[in-house]
């Protein structure tokens, strides 16, 4: 995104043309240089420092996390990418907060290298904006053509999207290296001794020279074919607009998948139901204690054997019913082991011409938590992965374009004010520190949305410790 930083320029006053103006437009003017340097001096020289340090930080610990290998996929190498972009962002602006101080506007030197700081800051900030716009598109294709998605999206392709990207827009930014230089100015003198200056009682006030930047040859060319229009179109509105589309659509999406999984969990709950209903007769419910498992087999066991003892049944001599089967056989727990009881031992009647009774038998498996995997679990935790990685990006894109909507509103309404208007100064001060503010919440967003990020900040903590 384009940098808003004004060239520090004042009120220009001489002593040939002080007496020309008015008490009552110098009072305005001074106004509005006061509120100028409130807005930088709070912006600018206070707030903007701190965010920038944050944003250093913060940016390092998201390269850390989104190297690792529990992190590895192509939506993490955007992130990476993205990461580096703002680190080297926030790097950029240390030295641009310096710019308000009237000691270094004297100087030539750190006013030549502002020129080059501040075609950087655009470079970064740009390749940010379409890198975010990049991953939000693959992430649309993702959710919409998953199949297809996978093949074309691999990480070693996700690499060299990120590289094609970075190097088009670096490209175009190259002309900003050559738009701008230092001119030598004059302007009243803003020293504490001068606090407020009465043009009619000294007519030749104090007046003191700095630097300001003007525009290049090559920089006029550039106005005169509108390269500054479609420079703001390029890296301004259009990221906004491809932004806010997708990003509604990545919206729409997460709500439409919700939905569906809350109705197949109500018709998956509704099919046990009737499945329930339909069984007839009810089963019987197994036992739950073990006191009662052991209770049961002794009271089976000991009915058949007197059963067969006193009736001398055939079945004692004959072979016994293939048990071998899961349907027909139950396993309970004892302090002996497992014993294998038959359901056909006496679920039939051989000795009276009575219709056999149903009985309804129950095969109980020790529980073995070692081995056992639950697929089920599996895929809800790749499911929500999934879908948090989606959350996340979406809060990324909605921060994102909340915090560079003034910068566009500061292009769209610049033709109606004076460049150096102390209004749209103050306006870009409060931008810019928004701009910094973009590139330092990341690592905030991500450690709040996305439970993959904070697993993988958590082990990479632990392996510090120890």
């Amino acid at each position: 995104m384009a940098s808003n930083a004004m060239p520090s320029v004042t009120v220009t006053v001489t002593a040939a043309t002080s007496t020309l103006i008015q008490k009552s437009n110098v009072s305005y003017v001074y106004e509005n240089d006061v509120s100028l340097q409130l807005a930088r001096v709070i912006c600018t020289q206070i707030l903007m420092p701190i965010v920038c340090i944050v944003g250093v930080a913060g940016n390092v610990l998201n390269i850390v996390v989104l190297t690792t290998a529990t992190m590895r996929s192509s939506t993490s190498c955007y992130l990476c990418a993205v990461a580096v972009s703002d680190l080297l962002y926030s790097l950029n602006g240390l030295p641009l907060t310096l710019r308000t101080y009237p000691v270094l506007e004297k100087s030539a030197a750190y006013m030549n290298a502002l020129t080059y700081l501040l075609a950087l800051g655009n470079m970064w900030s740009n390749i940010t904006a379409w890198l975010t716009c990049a991953f939000t598109i693959e992430r649309f294709m993702a959710i919409s053509t998953p199949i297809r998605s996978r093949k074309n999206f691999s990480i070693r392709r996700t690499q060299w999207n990120i590289v094609f990207v970075s190097v088009l827009v670096a490209l175009i930014t190259l002309p900003d290296f050559f738009e701008r230089k230092i001119k030598l100015a004059q302007r009243a003198c803003m020293d504490s001794d001068h606090p407020a200056i009465d043009y009619a009682e000294n007519p030749e006030p104090c007046i003191e020279t700095f630097y300001v930047l003007e525009s290049t040859w090559i920089g006029i060319q550039l106005d005169g074919f509108g390269w500054s229009y479609a420079n703001v179109s390029l890296f301004v509105f259009f990221p906004l607009i491809i932004l806010a589309i997708f990003n509604a659509l990545l919206i729409k999406s997460v709500i439409k998948a919700h939905h569906e999984r809350n109705k197949m969990l109500a018709a998956s709950v509704r099919f046990k139901c009737e499945k329930g209903r339909r069984s007839v007769p009810q089963p019987i419910h197994p036992p739950t204690t073990r006191r009662e498992l052991a209770w049961r087999k002794w009271w089976i066991t000991r009915q058949y054997y007197q059963q067969n003892s006193i009736r001398g049944s055939p079945l004692s001599t004959q072979a016994p019913v293939d048990t071998t089967s899961e349907e027909n056989t139950f396993n309970t727990q004892t302090s002996a082991g497992t014993v294998a009881t038959t359901s056909g031992d006496f679920t039939t009647n051989t000795f009276q011409n009575k219709p056999p009774e149903t009985t309804y038998c129950f095969r109980f498996r020790k529980r073995d938590v070692t081995h056992k995997l639950d697929f089920s679990i599996i895929y809800r935790s790749s499911h929500q992965d999934k879908q948090s990685i989606t959350i996340t990006l979406i809060a990324v894109v909605v921060v994102f374009c909340i915090l560079n909507s003034p910068s566009a509103v500061i292009h769209l309404i610049r033709p109606w004010f004076k460049n150096s208007d102390p209004r749209l100064k103050a306006f870009g001060n409060v931008s810019n520190l928004l701009l910094m503010l973009n590139a330092s919440l990341n690592f905030f967003l991500y450690s709040l949305f996305s439970a993959r990020f904070r697993r993988s900040f958590r082990i990479l903590l632990k392996k510090q410790r120890c």
